[in-house]
């Protein structure tokens, strides 16, 4: 009966399903690319092999931090120190890629270690030497459609891919590599690196250049690589939008639902009360439309799972996704979408519901077949 009552609606249950579904695929589809977003920053800063990281303390992220570049020179020569690199992350548009992550490295950072070159060369290799090189991420190379020897645009500039190459990571791999030098001409940022990698001797205490560190630059934030990745705070900014979202499909879902659930109670008023006359209790018509309710909510969850992995998965070749894919779909992201289904379903059927039950709804058929009745014949004398 639960199934015929929805069917015989097409277009108003299909409207919210649709409804919901959309904003189950907004959660869906934010939450895998917020998740991915921060897996890439993780893997980005704990995979350099380094031990420490000095950056500008309470930056919103690393692209923000600024740190002279000159001060890599006087952290090389502290006795602890085995190695420093700096690196300078920013993002710009590249070609059809409206944001794309840029990041440059010293030719020689020990950074590039676990940079896999696929197809070409490095930035050091003699074929580097015709116009500005470039590495170029597998993810993006793919997006991108380029190969090595192929011209590539960053914003105003043309450089030549001289490399393809493979981190691991997607969010590394779905942007590019510049030298230093040339990155820091691209974004602007003359003699100014984002942070500071630094390998510590196997001998050495980090505790004493650390506090070394802070003495000579209090103004800087030393820490190790994975405390300074989870100090960054764009992955909490993109969680944050993923609750909004699922806030505001609440509001709107719920709005939806209820309309539609009270519109389906006022159109059946006779038939529960007919209900009731054949022995229905309260109980079980409440149950059978909030039953309804929860019905069309996890229809709109299915089906909006559905349509935020198709997303996820059609985004994922455009390089736009930050390293999100659907990888990164995982059932902490489908809990959360689901719970929101179920908010949904009880926040936009229990008033019906409770609307429908015979002890409000016998009354107003009661009171309608009674206003609707012919008056009763005077009874004759």
């Amino acid at each position: 009966m639960i199934w015929k009552n929805l069917v015989r609606r097409k277009i108003r249950t299909l409207l919210t399903v649709l409804g919901i579904s959309i904003g189950v695929a907004a959660i869906i589809g934010l939450g895998a690319l917020a998740d991915g977003f921060q897996e890439g920053y993780q893997a980005v800063l704990t995979g350099s092999k380094a031990d420490l990281v000095l950056s500008q303390p309470n930056a919103f992220d690393i692209s923000y931090s600024s740190v002279d570049e000159a001060l890599g020179s006087e952290i090389l020569v502290m006795p602890e120190v085995r190695a420093v690199s700096g690196m300078l992350e920013g993002f710009v548009q590249a070609e059809d890629i409206p944001i794309f992550f840029v990041f440059g490295y010293p030719e020689d950072s020990f950074v590039f270690e676990r940079f896999q070159i696929i197809e070409g060369d490095g930035l050091d290799s003699p074929a580097s030497s015709r116009g500005t090189p470039v590495l170029l991420g597998s993810g993006a190379a793919e997006a991108l459609d380029k190969h090595v020897g192929d011209s590539l645009r960053l914003t105003d500039s043309v450089y030549r891919v001289v490399g393809i190459y493979q981190t691991g990571d997607g969010l590394e791999d779905s942007g590019c590599v510049l030298g230093l030098s040339d990155a820091q001409e691209l974004l602007g940022k003359s003699r100014q690196v984002s942070l500071f990698y630094i390998q510590i001797d196997e001998k050495a205490s980090s505790e004493t250049l650390i506090a070394r560190v802070e003495r000579l630059w209090p103004d800087l934030s030393i820490s190790n690589p994975g405390d300074f990745a989870d100090k960054q705070l764009v992955g909490d900014v993109l969680q944050g939008y993923v609750w909004a979202i699922a806030g505001l499909a609440i509001v709107i879902g719920g709005v939806g639902m209820l309309n539609a659930q009270l519109m389906s109670v006022y159109e059946r008023t006779r038939e529960i009360g007919v209900l009731r006359a054949v022995g229905w209790s309260s109980r079980r018509v409440l149950w059978m439309i909030l039953r309804e309710s929860m019905l069309v909510s996890f229809a709109g969850g299915l089906f909006g799972l559905g349509l935020g992995w198709l997303a996820v998965s059609a985004l994922g070749g455009t390089g736009m996704t930050f390293g999100g894919s659907v990888d990164n779909i995982r059932p902490g992201i489908i809990g959360e979408a689901f719970l929101v289904v179920v908010v949904l379903g009880l926040t936009g059927g229990l008033y019906p519901a409770w609307r429908a039950s015979p002890t409000t709804a016998w009354r107003r058929s009661s009171r309608r077949i009674r206003s609707t009745s012919p008056p009763s014949s005077p009874r004759c004398r």
